[in-house]
């Protein structure tokens, strides 16, 4: 997975449905990619997915995929519902009236 192939990185704006496409596409043969996003978001997960695809690289493969779809998923949907929640507030701060009456002559 990588930023030169945008079909294959992850991106804020991806759906559920295509982040957890990009991660089961990525390769199993070398280390898995999604054993890269488990050490940047979750460090327990990350070290057992190791563990296992030590054990078996297969198996290992997949749990490491599975736990890296949910936690991207969840975080991605996170920022998702916190950027609305400032949007609304930042239209509610512009749409609102002002404090103090403008003279409109001063302009």
């Amino acid at each position: 997975m990588g930023t030169s192939d945008p079909s294959s990185a992850i991106f804020l704006s991806d759906t559920p449905d295509s982040i957890s496409e990009k991660i089961d596409r990525s390769s199993c043969r070398e280390l898995p990619p999604s054993l890269h996003y488990l050490r940047a978001f979750d460090t327990q997960g990350y070290d057992d997915a190791l563990a296992s695809y030590t054990e078996d690289k297969t198996r290992g493969c997949e749990e490491a995929k599975r736990r890296a779809k949910e936690i991207l998923i969840n975080l991605i949907e996170d920022h998702r519902r916190k950027r609305r929640e400032f949007v609304d507030k930042i239209d509610e701060f512009i749409l609102r009236d002002p404090p103090f009456e403008l003279d409109l002559e001063m302009f």
